[in-house]
């Protein structure tokens, strides 16, 4: 019965969603007595969009109730989940699919629909005209969605007859980063509709203004910081569970992430420059329209199923060619109202700026932003093409993006390092000079000393000491504490990036009971000894494991688990960190037998060891940066209050 009800709460919810889309802008642009008429609808502008918003939380509820009582006559929970499946991995398997990671998807438009209500600058008692339009719009996107939810992938399907047990969720998914990692990312990407709702309302009213910059840098900014923290999640999934050794591999669908976020930080840049200046408006109007666009494409990558991926769901191609359509409709209709508005940019935007300032600064970092984004989704895109003319496959590896993008990389981190000695219109010679002088030296030395002393390659050196260079710009960054840190997170996540993947040292061999494997590095040395292999059970799997005893401290136990009932194989790594260096161990038995056959008189198996240093940093990097967005986020005049206090 939860089934239906969660099926004809999402009805009402797209009833909901039309009324808002339709009647709000008739009352609010209208000029006969209908349409003024309806002006008294915007009253109820606030219940509706908080009723559409529980509507489809209700109908979450609903469809996460149904697999937590393992309810197998609901199509979806027999598709991805299983009785003895943990309860954890039961919750999150609403989302570990295509239809319940679009209902995910829904209710995260709904809630920002909701916020839109409730959001407004305006003293008065009634909303503002361009927070009404956004409403208006954001519902509209909201109802588009919920169409496509209930009509092409509804998740409320029922399955016939009703199994006695489930097919189980994929066991690479059976993460606790994955219970949290798709509703931070959809925060991020969804967030990013209220940005573009903002947009569009103001480009309908012509009101390209401080209340359209501050709003959308709101909800742009709001939205960055769950995209940061998304995909923050998602790179340490895959380090831990993959059992590869690194945390990015430039999957397409890692990058269907990567491109809304790089646009979004354009953005930001743009805005910022907008609010400073009021210049660069078009960019920053292009570039918020495109940032939401680019992340309705991830949602096409991932759910029309021609991607092939272990992030992505679906291989339905009708549902592909309904978002597709859907993004198509969406992109191109905000692209014709931008160059329909484009004409209304005045004089002072055209007026030249002076490249050595800080909106020069700016405006470079945001056409390189803008560039790297270009180039990941023509690697991402490209072999798709190539495939549908030719019937050939091509891959694009990390080379590809390590040779393009790391010139334009280092040009954004040295535009941080000198960013404290410039000013919004104009900046002194001297200054940067004398600021270079100071910081340049800091930095080369680093950079020296990590190749000399730490035993660093060339490039990894290089790229310590053009993040010294950041970190120290951003050290000196006067009145904007959270954009200090957002770069200072930046700079460390640069020369920790820099040494887990250009430093790293791996030895793989077959090992027996009782052998020893050493790694060496510099003056440093690793030794690990294989004290036994052992078998276990647990909750829904069989396990083959190796103890190792590193270094006579520390006890390092790497896994082969075969989940129950796919026979899917999983491999488990076991990390020993410190804030210097990751041990990262993994193992593989040398037959290709389940690791629940008979493992009593097994004593010998491959181990692949790898030490990669800085790991540690990764992760403190992004959440420093997350953090500086975060303190971004609060007013400045409130952050200069408490922090005096």
């Amino acid at each position: 019965m939860s089934i239906e009800i969660g099926h004809y709460a999402l009805v009402l919810a797209l009833c909901i969603a039309i009324a808002l889309a339709t009647l709000l802008p008739l009352g609010l642009l209208g000029k006969n007595a209908f349409c003024r008429h309806l002006t008294a609808t915007s009253s109820l502008a606030r219940p509706l969009a908080s009723a559409m918003f529980i509507l489809c939380l209700f109908a979450s509820a609903m469809l996460i109730r149904a697999f937590l009582l393992s309810d197998f006559s609901a199509l979806l929970v027999w598709q991805n989940s299983h009785s003895s499946k943990p309860m954890l991995y039961k919750f999150a398997a609403m989302w570990g699919n295509h239809e319940g990671s679009m209902l995910l998807w829904v209710l995260v438009l709904s809630l920002f629909a909701m916020l839109i209500a409730f959001f407004t600058k305006s003293q008065h008692a009634k909303q503002s005209p361009l927070t009404t339009l956004t409403l208006s719009i954001q519902s509209a996107i909201c109802a588009l969605f919920l169409a496509f939810t209930l009509f092409f992938s509804n998740p409320f399907a029922r399955a016939y007859p009703v199994a006695a047990d489930g097919m189980g969720l994929n066991p690479i998914l059976q993460h606790p980063a994955l219970a949290i990692h798709p509703p931070l990312l959809y925060l991020g990407y969804v967030g990013l509709s209220a940005a573009f709702s903002t947009t569009i309302a103001a480009l309908i009213l012509n009101n390209i203004s401080n209340e359209w910059a501050r709003a959308t840098r709101f909800w742009t900014l709001l939205a960055w910081v769950f995209l940061a923290a998304g995909i923050t999640l998602g790179a340490w999934w895959a380090y831990e569970e993959l059992g590869w050794g690194g945390f990015w591999f430039w999957d397409p669908v890692e990058n269907a992430s990567l491109m809304p976020w790089l646009l979004a930080t354009a953005a930001l840049h743009a805005l910022m420059s907008f609010i400073k200046t009021a210049r660069i408006r078009a960019w920053a109007i292009l570039l918020v329209l495109l940032a939401f666009s680019a992340s309705m494409l991830g949602t096409f990558l991932v759910r029309s199923g021609i991607l092939v991926s272990v992030h992505s769901f679906a291989s339905d191609p009708l549902r592909g060619i309904v978002i597709l359509l859907c993004v198509t409709i969406v992109t191109a209709s905000a692209l014709a109202l931008f160059a329909w508005r484009k004409n209304t940019e005045n004089s002072t935007n055209l007026k030249p700026f002076p490249l050595l300032s800080r909106e020069g600064a700016q405006f470079i970092n945001i056409l390189l932003l803008s560039c790297c984004c270009a180039l990941v989704m023509l690697a991402t895109l490209y072999p798709l093409f190539f495939e549908f003319f030719t019937k050939r496959s091509i891959a694009i590896g990390p080379p590809y993006y390590t040779a393009v993008l790391t010139p334009f990389f280092l040009v954004i981190v040295t535009a941080l390092g000198i960013l404290p000695a410039l000013g919004w219109r104009r900046s002194s010679r001297k200054q940067i000079i004398r600021h270079a002088s100071i910081v340049a030296p800091i930095a080369t030395g680093s950079g020296i000393a990590v190749f000399l002393v730490a035993n660093y390659s060339a490039s990894a050196a290089i790229a310590v000491a053009f993040g010294i260079w950041a970190l120290i710009g951003a050290a000196r960054t006067k009145g904007a504490p959270g954009v200090a840190c957002a770069h200072a997170g930046i700079a460390i996540l640069l020369i920790a990036c820099a040494s887990a993947s250009l430093n790293d040292v791996e030895k793989f061999r077959t090992m027996r009971v009782g052998n020893t494997i050493t790694l060496n590095k510099g003056t440093s040395s690793t030794k690990l000894e294989l004290k036994n292999i052992f078998t276990k059970q647990g909750s829904n799997y069989n396990e083959l494991g190796a103890r190792f005893q590193l270094n006579s401290k520390n006890t390092l136990t790497p896994a082969i688990r075969t989940y129950i009932p796919s026979g899917i194989k999983t491999t488990e790594a076991s990390i020993n960190r410190t804030i210097l260096r990751d041990i990262y161990v993994t193992i593989a038995t040398l037959d290709e037998r389940s690791s629940d056959s008979s493992t009593k008189n097994r004593d010998t198996i491959s181990v692949r060891v790898r030490k990669k240093p800085l790991m540690f940093w990764v992760w403190a990097g992004a959440a420093i940066t997350i953090f500086g967005g975060i303190l971004s986020l609060i007013p400045r005049n409130l952050l200069k209050r408490r922090l005096q206090q």
